[in-house]
This record gives C-alpha cells, sequence and structure tokens, in this order.
C-alpha cells in the first residue's frame, strides 16, 4: 500500500500520538569500541520523574496512543526508575482507553528473564539487543567498562528469554556489519537461525555501523563497510523468513522520529532533545522539562527540525539531523527565548 505525501506530513505532525524518548541514566556498563556517547549525565533526578509523571497526565485526554522508548547509556542499569515510570503510564493509559506501546534498547547484559516478563507485562513490546557478530569478533569491539567479554552473558539471557515462551514481546536483534566482521555475522546467522527459527517473539535487523563522532578507543569512520548494502541484504537471505523484521507500513513508521512534531527526547537531566544520536550536537537541545509536566522551549530550534514535515521535504523527514542548518551563534552566548507549552 502506498501513502500520499500529504499522509506522511499529517501522521507526523499529529498531536493525537505522543513518543517520549527517555534517558533513565546517561551511564552505561558498557564501553563499546566506537560509542559516540560521552556518558557524562548520570541517572534520571526526581524532579525529571515527576515532571515525564506530569507530563503524561496532562496531555492523555488528547491521545490515542502513547509510545515510550528507553535509551541511554544503558537504561537497565535505572530499572527501578522504568518500573516507575511505565507503571504510572500503563495505569494512566487504561484509565483514559489511550494505546500504549513500548521499547527498550538495551545491550542485554542485564536483561534477565524476569525482567523481560515484568516490563513485557507493562506495555514494552520491542527490546532492541544489538551483535556484533559471533562471540569471538563480539568480545571485540562490545566490551565491559573493565574490560571483560559480554557475549556469553546476553546469549544466556536470549536463552533464558526463549525458554521460558512468556508473552509475545519481541527480541529484534540488531547486527552491526562493520567491514570487519562479515564472516562473523554469516556464523551468528546461523546460530539465531538454529536457536530462534521457531519461537515467534525473536527478529533480526542488520545495521551498517556509521560514525557519529563521539569517544571511543576507535573511529566508527574506520569500521564502515564500502560494500555494506550488498553484504546487508546477503545477511538477510541467510535467515529464516520468520526471522527477518518486518517494518510497519504506516505512514508515521517511515518518517524519522526526530522529524514529528510530538516526539521528544527527555534526558536523564530533563533536557529536552530530539535525536538520539546527536546527543552532544548543541542544536538538539530544544529545551527543559519542567517538573510540572510543562516543556520550556527553543521554539526556533525545535521548528528546525520539524520543518521539513512541514514543507514535504522527503529527505529532510527521513534524517532531520542532516538537514539542520549550521548555527551561527556562539553556543555559550546564544539567548534562547523559551516558550512553555
Amino acid at each position: 500500500m502506498s501513502w500520499s505525501l500529504t499522509e506522511y506530513q499529517v501522521g507526523a505532525l499529529s498531536s493525537s500520538a505522543l513518543h517520549l524518548i527517555l534517558l533513565p541514566t546517561e551511564k552505561c556498563n558498557f564501553r563499546c569500541s566506537y560509542c559516540y556517547e560521552d556518558f557524562v549525565a548520570g541517572a534520571m533526578r526526581s524532579d525529571v520523574i515527576q515532571g515525564i509523571r506530569a507530563l503524561i497526565d496532562a496531555r492523555i485526554g488528547g491521545l490515542e496512543t502513547l509510545s515510550i522508548s528507553w535509551f541511554g547509556g544503558e537504561p537497565l542499569l535505572a530499572y527501578k526508575t522504568i518500573i516507575d515510570i511505565q507503571t504510572f503510564a500503563q495505569e494512566t493509559c487504561r484509565a483514559h482507553g489511550v494505546t500504549l506501546t513500548g521499547s527498550v534498547t538495551s545491550n542485554a547484559y542485564l536483561l534477565s528473564s524476569d525482567r523481560h516478563e515484568e516490563l513485557s507485562g507493562l506495555g514494552i513490546n520491542i527490546f532492541q539487543i544489538s551483535l556484533d557478530g559471533d562471540e569471538r569478533v563480539h568480545d571485540t569491539t562490545r566490551i565491559l567498562a573493565n574490560g571483560k567479554s559480554t557475549f556469553a552473558k546476553i546469549w544466556f539471557n536470549l536463552e533464558e528469554i526463549h525458554s521460558r515462551s512468556i508473552g509475545d514481546a519481541v527480541c529484534l536483534l540488531r547486527l552491526h556489519l562493520t567491514n570487519r566482521n562479515f564472516d562473523s555475522l554469516q556464523r551468528l546467522c546461523e546460530k539465531i537461525n538454529a536457536c530462534y527459527a521457531n519461537d515467534q517473539r525473536f527478529r533480526v535487523l542488520v545495521k551498517l555501523i556509521d560514525d557519529y563522532g563521539g569517544s571511543g578507543s576507535e573511529r566508527a569512520s574506520d569500521l564502515i563497510d564500502p560494500n555494506g548494502e550488498e553484504r546487508s541484504a546477503y545477511l538477510m537471505t541467510l535467515l529464516k523468513p520468520q526471522l527477518k523484521w518486518q517494518q510497519e507500513t504506516h505512514p508515521i513508521s517511515t518518517v524519522c522520529y526526530a522529524a514529528r512534531a510530538n516526539s521528544w527526547i527527555i534526558r536523564a537531566d530533563g533536557r529536552l532533545g530530539k535525536c538520539t544520536v546527536a546527543l552532544t550536537d548543541e542544536r538538539n537541545t530544544i529545551g527543559q522539562l519542567l517538573p510540572n509536566g510543562e516543556l520550556a522551549l527553543d521554539e526556533e530550534r525545535w521548528r528546525l527540525w520539524i520543518e521539513p514535515t512541514i514543507k514535504g521535504d522527503l529527505k529532510g523527514m527521513a534524517c532531520p539531523w542532516q538537514a539542520l542548518p549550521v548555527e551561527q551563534e556562539a553556543a555559550s552566548g546564544r539567548k534562547i527565548p523559551l516558550r512553555v507549552i
């Protein structure tokens, strides 16, 4: 089914859908070699948690859907915060007849089967988990902060989830393709086929590594595979059909979340943003969440992120970060006119 440009725009600008990307902590137990995050901010403050609950409460009456995506850092390091907010969101949505969906982007080192079950029961329906190859290769790039390996623990957690067969939340295994791990990913695909082909909760997505800056031990740009598109497509052919991740067909799903008017990143310190891969870009700080649930917006910056959607610029709607103009003012001297909404 094809969609018109107008339908894409209406879906992305609608006020009936609220999407919150929450960072309950910006610390991480991993030190992936190509990571772009700086881990400066710690756990989410109590006034920010209060503000999120107030925001949901204030907006719920006008919503058809509420979607909460948990990001980090490693979000499961702040498990109690996730349970607190997710429980409140579920209870509020049920009371108002609003559909709740949720996702967690996690390295899965702390994703026990008990946690998977508890979070699934609170409306989390997708767990996105990154793997960089089979054990030998994965453990060269996705390591603990203390330098130890991670694959065995992650795979144990996945096996435990698989063995319990509880709930229908999807474990989306995101395979990172680099210029070094093609052979390893082929072996991993065979392992995934053997272990999870008969479990409808497991899906696979191949993602080419990209360079988002940061201070990891090696530059992500050095890992980009020039033959990535072809190799990615080939890896997908190795997977059993039921394991392949199928994107939603609704027009809102094809527009980057950062280009949607009612999609907000709320960082651990309450800063508002639009893009999870531009966390260190000053243009991505668009305001502050207040404890009463109101948003103090830098409206000029906010509009730059959704301008491609307003104009119907499909390329900009796919990645508004790439469409942002260079900001002329020095960040330290810029006067921010805030508007509270």
